[in-house]
């Protein structure tokens, strides 16, 4: 891996991690120093960062780590809504089931094992086993562009959930959705998997947004 894509993964996590708090100002010498990178490939991650709103650049000022925009989260979501009930359909033309099937027992494994008070470590393994599911669906198009962007959109998104608490019953919640999309693409129902896939992203909003 490059300098500049491990400084890009680096502040990523930091953020994820809440080690870089949003709205908080910091510098690029900062930022290569937390991430234990030189500040050319920095340079470039920060970019990259800024590229897709993780981060903002203001002169005089320096870098500040990106604060939760309600509105953007909702563009996102709407956005992600219309791309993958696309990519659900098409899934069913050839999608690799048997990693369908991988991602649903490792996001089993996590939920069974999960009790109250959810811990970091559980919460971080629910979200990665989330994302995966989504990830494999999008990524079967074969399109580097849609992948990329849905990526980088995703990126905003689970800033989000990591700094959301969970319980139980929100795991629970979460499987029994992805279980019912799972159902519908091994069934090849297209259309089934997209309306369910949706239903699972308006809810999250809604959970994210602390209104379900």
């Amino acid at each position: 891996m490059m300098l500049r894509d491990i400084a890009y993964s680096g502040v990523k996590e930091c953020m994820y991690a809440n080690r870089l708090k949003p709205g908080q100002f910091v510098t690029q010498r900062e930022l290569a120093e937390l991430v234990s990178v030189p500040l050319a490939p920095m340079r470039e991650a920060i970019q990259r960062l800024a590229a897709e709103s993780l981060i903002r650049i203001i002169p005089r000022r320096g870098i500040q780590i990106a604060e939760l925009d309600i509105e953007l989260v909702k563009d996102l979501f709407q956005h992600r809504v219309i791309l993958e009930r696309e990519a659900a359909r098409l899934f069913v033309r050839g999608g690799d089931l048997a990693a369908l099937d991988g991602i649903q027992s490792e996001m089993n494994e996590v939920v069974d094992a999960a009790r109250d008070p959810i811990d970091e470590a559980t919460a971080r393994a629910f979200i990665e086993a989330d994302w995966k599911l989504h990830y494999l669906i999008v990524e079967s198009m074969e399109n580097e562009v849609i992948a990329r962007i849905h990526r980088g959109h995703g990126d905003i998104i689970r800033l989000m959930r990591h700094r959301r608490r969970f319980t139980q019953a929100h795991l629970l919640a979460v499987r029994g959705e992805h279980q019912a999309v799972v159902d519908a693409l091994r069934a090849h129902d297209g259309e089934r998997a997209a309306e369910m896939l949706e239903h699972h992203l308006l809810t999250s909003l809604r959970r994210g947004l602390g209104i379900a």
